[in-house]
């Protein structure tokens, strides 16, 4: 720059700019101060949730651990029952031929007897 160019603006001119810029830094300031408000606020936020959120991962930890152990839980009754529904339907297919079976060793005894009784 050369001192012919600040020979264009007069005194007043220049007292007019600063003002102006005195007070475009004021309002800057000003918006900075909001935005050291809201980054503290946002900064506040952002640790509750962050904290939050662990606590829900350590809650979702466990609730699929406990839902894992009722699946295991609920597979091993199924068997379980499983077995007691084959283990019963058995019984009732023994007793149910039971009758049977004492017939048949009945006539067994007897044509044996009935053959000794012939000798």
């Amino acid at each position: 720059m050369q001192d012919d160019e600040f020979e264009e603006f007069s005194y007043d001119d220049l007292v007019d700019m600063l003002n102006d810029a005195g007070e475009l830094v004021i309002k800057e300031k000003a918006k900075l101060k909001d935005l050291e408000l809201k980054y503290g606020s946002l900064q506040a936020s952002y640790e509750e949730l962050k904290t939050s959120h662990e606590n829900l991962k350590e809650t979702h930890e466990k609730l699929e651990e406990a839902h894992n152990t009722l699946l295991d839980h609920k597979n091993k009754a199924k068997l379980s029952m499983g077995l007691v529904v084959k283990l019963a339907n058995h019984i009732v297919y023994l007793v149910l031929l039971t009758p049977h079976v004492v017939q048949v060793i009945s006539l067994f005894v007897m044509s044996h007897l009935f053959w000794r009784m012939k000798s």
